[in-house]
């Protein structure tokens, strides 16, 4: 039993394989005795490039399909849901997975692929709570929790969408499937108009799961920081106008992603 062993899942399309690749080489170079296996959600790429980016670390990497399909199957109708390519269109709503994934695995981790990591994540996880989290405002959730619980004054916690983790003993608090109880909550929040752009719809439904169940989730700093906030940051999350790829700032700033990405089409690609 892989007690403090993680299993990390991650989501991509064809647009976005050189991220993904250049996360699993920081993952490797990092969290090399900790990581039991790393999964990654996709759509739309060609098992050559799989092939790939499955070579960077053979025995850890595998690769499950999420289409369109699938995720219209998990939502039931889309109804007034947004999606977008800023946030992966579908696979945003892949790290609703992470409940089925800890019916095989002790803890998993989701981490967004517009990130930089520069030390061992693994380190800071909790394993003797529910989870483990950064925490985003919960103005929503919270207009959202005083209404369907007919209740006023909720202080709710949501997690930030780019690093969620959970432990396998978040299944022992509900009976419930909780990945198809993040597509209700989903779908019900944009029916009832509670979200109307394209944003928080990936993170609200874990912070419903969190105070429906009064999950214990330990909250940490100094990772999935902005650039422009990251001093002391070991996990950065670019925005939409500084990623790691296109910003100029972000390329004189975070040498070391480019590292990465040299390391990625050099051996690899």
């Amino acid at each position: 039993m892989f007690m403090n062993k993680t299993t990390i899942i991650m989501a991509c399309d064809d647009n976005l394989v050189f991220a993904v690749a250049n996360m699993i080489i920081g993952i490797k170079r990092y969290c090399y005795n900790d990581v039991l296996k790393i999964v990654i959600m996709y759509d739309n790429i060609q098992k050559e490039e799989i092939d790939k980016v499955r070579s960077i670390w053979l025995e850890k990497i595998e690769f499950k399909l999420y289409s369109k399909n699938d995720f219209l199957k998990d939502v039931g109708c889309i109804g007034k849901i947004k999606l977008s390519d800023r946030f992966g269109f579908h696979l945003v709503y892949a790290k609703f997975y992470i409940f089925n994934f800890l019916k095989d695995y002790e803890s998993v981790l989701w981490l967004d692929i517009d990130m930089l990591l520069l030390d061992n994540i693994i380190s800071l996880l909790s394993f003797d709570t529910e989870g483990t989290i950064t925490k985003g405002s919960p103005k929503i959730l919270n207009k959202y929790l005083q209404h369907i619980n007919k209740l006023e004054n909720i202080n709710a916690t949501k997690p930030n969408g780019g690093f969620i983790h959970f432990n396998k003993s978040v299944l022992q608090c509900s009976t419930s499937d909780l990945t198809q109880e993040c597509f209700s909550v989903l779908k019900d929040l944009y029916d009832k108009e509670f979200l109307e752009g394209i944003a928080w719809g990936d993170e609200i439904p874990f912070g419903v799961l969190i105070y429906k169940y009064k999950l214990k989730i330990n909250t940490i700093n100094k990772v999935n920081t902005l650039p422009n906030n990251s001093k002391d940051s070991i996990l950065i999350h670019a925005g939409t106008d500084m990623k790691f790829w296109s910003s100029f700032i972000s390329y004189i700033s975070f040498q070391e992603w480019h590292v990465n990405n040299k390391v990625w089409s050099n051996n690899y690609d």
